[in-house]
């Protein structure tokens, strides 16, 4: 006698997209993870994740998530390891490392190598040295704004300022635009121009703004007068 059976033979589980990323505290993060699941149901696994950020069905970032295990169902498709980055994210300095994990376990309970990678975490930039001031028609001003940007890629904007004001990485000559790009973690840069005689004789709520490549920003305010 002989008997005929069925084995059905399944292709491995995969998870892409896992790579080294950076994250800043109080910035949202979304990165997609792209995952197969031949068989079905699939639990997704993360390890080592920023203080804030978590497993996702949605690439909505908002609030802290602390969601370590998916179960997904369907054959393939995208989580993403999404969440706003904790303000405590970060211990001591300016920057801490994170060893991120990924792992897929299929319904047959096979699980691939576990995906590793660093991310790491920085503190906000910070921007400095605006101060109130009050000027005539014709006056000229020149303010030194110190900046330090721990993530880099940082980009210092200026707005409510007088007519013909703007930021200037050298402090003289040269356009005055409203937003300027800043090379390295920290440095100097200056608003600065002279009051137009065209200028309203107001008061001025002019506000100085650094924002980061990961999306986190701080700012700075003060009171300028033209007579």
């Amino acid at each position: 006698t002989s008997a005929a059976f069925t084995w059905t033979a399944y292709a491995a589980p995969t998870l892409t997209g896992l790579a080294t990323n950076t994250a800043t505290e109080t910035a949202p993060e979304s990165v997609p993870i792209t995952y197969s699941c031949p068989r079905t149901s699939c639990t997704i696994v993360l390890t080592g994740a920023v203080p804030g950020l978590g497993l996702s069905t949605s690439s909505a970032t908002t609030g802290n998530n602390t969601t370590t295990s998916l179960v997904v169902s369907s054959v393939g498709g995208t989580v993403y390891i999404a969440g706003t980055t904790q303000n405590t994210a970060v211990t001591a300095g300016t920057s801490k490392a994170y060893a991120v994990g990924l792992k897929i376990t299929d319904g047959g309970g096979f699980s691939p190598a576990t995906s590793t990678a660093t991310w790491t975490a920085f503190t906000v930039p910070t921007v400095s040295g605006l101060s109130a001031t009050s000027n005539a028609h014709g006056t000229g001003v020149s303010q030194q704004l110190t900046y330090a940007c721990p993530a880099g890629g940082c980009t210092v904007a200026v707005s409510g300022v007088p007519s013909a004001i703007g930021l200037s990485a050298s402090g003289s000559g040269g356009s005055l635009p409203s937003s300027l790009a800043v090379s390295g973690t920290s440095g100097s840069i200056y608003i600065r121009g002279t009051i137009s005689n065209t200028a309203t004789r107001t008061t001025y709520p002019v506000t100085v703004t650094i924002t980061d490549a990961n999306g986190a920003a701080a700012s700075i305010s003060a009171t300028w007068t033209v007579t």
